[in-house]
């Protein structure tokens, strides 16, 4: 019988390196030396992506790390419409997590 292995960092989907790299950027940050959530070298666009990818995915907590990167990105880049955007996703998150309070900052 063969044991199956499993597979190395070449396997893993887009959507899972996105939610590795975001991991690492908050464990970066807890030691404050990054930005929370913001994995290098990602697009504002691809990011967007994977948001979208989570969220269709009902997987909403990996959904509001991503999202969180991109408010701050969008606050950075000073991108109202993007920020307006991001808030809106962090506050539909939040409602679907069941933290009706996160969600009504968020619409505030």
């Amino acid at each position: 019988m063969k044991l199956a292995t499993a597979p190395g960092p070449v396997g893993l989907s887009l959507a899972l390196r996105s939610l590795l790299a975001c991991g690492l950027a908050l464990l970066v940050a807890s030691q404050g030396v990054a930005d929370p959530a913001c994995p290098p070298g990602e697009s504002h666009e691809e990011l967007r992506k994977t948001s979208i990818r989570h969220f269709r995915a009902a997987d909403y907590g990996a959904a509001r790390v991503v999202e969180t990167c991109l408010l701050a990105m969008a606050r950075e880049r000073g991108d109202r419409k993007e920020e307006a955007q991001s808030l809106n996703n962090l506050g539909v998150l939040a409602k679907r997590l069941g933290d009706a309070e996160a969600a009504q900052a968020h619409y505030e």
